[in-house]
């Protein structure tokens, strides 16, 4: 076992996962240690259980090679030399097929994967000493393709790429990449990870997900004077998985699937892959995709993002397709996201369905963006018939006010306060009637959904042909508005999970935001529970997917 003893090393993404498994692996083994992070509450309890005296801690976004830059230098400047690096800062989330992937996603994704290793190989290579080493986290995903992780996919190449580059343009600094499959981290715990990791799981060797001092027991050898002899090599450590995938490629039958060339009005080119099941018809396999598009109003809370990604059209999307399978349909739903804030719009045209997510923001606001949308809600309802809408809190506002503002309705700051936690709707029994043939509530009269709003919408005459309200709350008399066919709004979060409303309320519910820590506990305390989002799911897809005509 390699002693570190005398050696100074510096670790990204050490205030959990692998990175906190490696510093507490090199820190029994007597290393001085420069830890970085974004998460510097994180990085400050790891100070206080690590063996050993001395190290030091640095909150940084790999993003930014200035910050970067001056934590190597900090580095230097504090313990006089840097023998070894271990770049493991990186984030995974849930993607999309790749006509569909963000431009948000990829400077997310890429920014701290790629661009983030090479910023700290960059300010690495500039101070190690000769005969150091440098291992950073590439990942079985760097030396395959995957559906709907493409951005993911091609950040690892990248990682692998510019290790291997480096690893020739360096002599006497040895450079390499660990490559893990699933490993039990808080990353890959996140919600709607478990089927994929279950999967990846059932293909390797070992029948399991790796621990993260698996990883790291690999790392430390590759820092080591026991790897002298190793330079631009990727170590796979990842049950097997990469040796029974490539075997079983062999005697794999070719996957049946039916690809379409779609040409939209726009000139917009797709190609779409719809898997041929034994229960479809030949019609079922030919019908046209249901094309959604999801205009994203916001951007979610830091820890949500390390997760999901920077926008809400990510847990929508898992949302939408998590029920999709779970309902077992031959749907096939093509989605795209769209930034509302930096004026990215749909063409009506190509679509057959728009998603608006919330918004910190008020409808009364005066931001040009909001103006914007109400604008484009409007046209898209009446110049284009075959468009469905939906909104979510924010967009269930702003699409009732949109297109009911000439009925009286108006949306404001709700006088009662916020509603937050988990509530249930009394159903409007001639709305639940148009979707009994998909609900499955444990109280009939009741949908119960995740709330988190101080804004409502007011409206106090009767409800214009065809139109009517989804339900109430003893806080908020509407709680949704429906047309048949062409319009479905809730003002509570279907989307999110307890995780995600957990961290949101942490987030905004703060003393700067006039909340009192009793009000922020009291709101964190509602939330827990359970709640039928799945069925609220079920209602959109419904929704999206059959016929319901005015």
């Amino acid at each position: 076992m390699a002693s570190f003893d005398g050696k100074t090393i510096a670790i990204t993404g050490a205030a959990s996962g692998i990175g906190l498994a490696v510093a507490k692996l090199l820190a029994s083994r007597h290393a001085q240690l420069s830890l970085a992070d974004m998460n510097k509450a994180g990085l400050e309890a790891a100070l206080e259980f690590l063996p050993g005296d001395g190290h030091i801690v640095t909150q940084v976004d790999v993003r930014d090679s200035q910050e970067v830059n001056a934590w190597i230098q900090k580095t230097v400047s504090v313990f006089g030399k840097l023998d070894g690096a271990v770049n493991m800062a990186g984030v995974f989330t849930h993607g999309t097929c790749l006509r569909d992937e963000t431009d948000n996603t990829w400077d997310f994704i890429m920014g701290v994967n790629a661009r983030g290793v090479f910023n700290c190989l960059r300010a690495e290579l500039n101070h190690i000493k000769s005969g150091g080493s440098i291992v950073s986290a590439a990942s079985v995903d760097g030396q395959a393709g995957f559906a709907n992780a493409s951005v993911y996919c091609a950040s690892k190449h990248a990682v692998i790429g510019m290790s291997r580059s480096a690893a020739k343009e360096n002599e006497n600094i040895r450079i390499n990449c660990v490559a893990p499959g699933s490993v039990r981290t808080p990353m890959m715990e996140g919600e709607g990870m478990a089927e994929a990791v279950e999967a990846e799981v059932a293909q390797q060797v070992q029948k399991r997900p790796a621990e993260p001092h698996e990883i790291a027991n690999v790392v430390a050898f590759l820092l080591s004077d026991e790897a002298s002899f190793v330079t631009g090599a990727v170590y796979n450590v990842d049950g097997g998985w990469i040796y029974s995938t490539y075997l079983q490629d062999f005697n794999r039958p070719a996957p049946q699937a039916i690809q379409i060339l779609v040409l939209f009005p726009s000139s917009k080119v797709r190609i779409l892959t719809i898997p041929v099941t034994e229960n479809m018809t030949v019609q079922s396999r030919l019908q046209q995709p249901v094309r959604v598009a999801i205009l994203d109003c916001d951007y979610v809370v830091p820890k949500v993002a390390e997760t999901w990604g920077p926008t809400y059209s990510s847990i929508f999307a898992h949302r939408l397709q998590a029920v999709n399978k779970t309902l077992g349909s031959d749907k096939v739903l093509q989605i795209s996201a769209f930034d509302i804030i930096k004026d990215e719009y749909p063409d009506p045209n190509d679509f057959d369905a728009f998603l608006i997510t919330g918004s910190i923001k008020g409808v009364y606001d005066e931001d040009p963006w909001v103006a914007r949308l109400k604008t484009f809600i409007q046209e898209a309802y009446h110049n284009h018939q075959h468009v469905r809408l939906f909104g979510a809190c924010f967009g269930h506002q702003i699409i009732s006010e949109a297109l009911l503002e000439k009925f009286g309705v108006m949306v404001e700051k709700d006088p009662k306060g916020y509603e937050v936690g988990i509530h249930k709707v009394a159903l409007n029994p001639k709305f639940a009637a148009h979707f009994d043939h998909v609900l499955s509530l444990a109280e009939e009269d009741g949908l119960r959904m995740q709330f988190a709003h101080g804004d409502h919408v007011r409206f106090e005459a009767s409800w214009p042909e065809s139109w009517m309200s989804i339900g109430s709350t003893p806080h908020c008399s509407v709680q949704g508005i429906f047309q048949p066919g062409r319009v479905l709004t809730f003002q509570g979060h279907f989307e999110f999970n307890e995780e995600i409303s957990m961290e949101t309320i942490k987030y905004f519910y703060t003393p700067e935001r006039g909340f009192a820590p009793e009000q922020t506990q009291a709101a964190l305390d509602q939330i827990r529970g359970k709640d039928d989002s799945d069925e609220a799911a079920k209602i959109l897809h419904a929704f999206f997917t059959e016929s319901n005509d005015v």
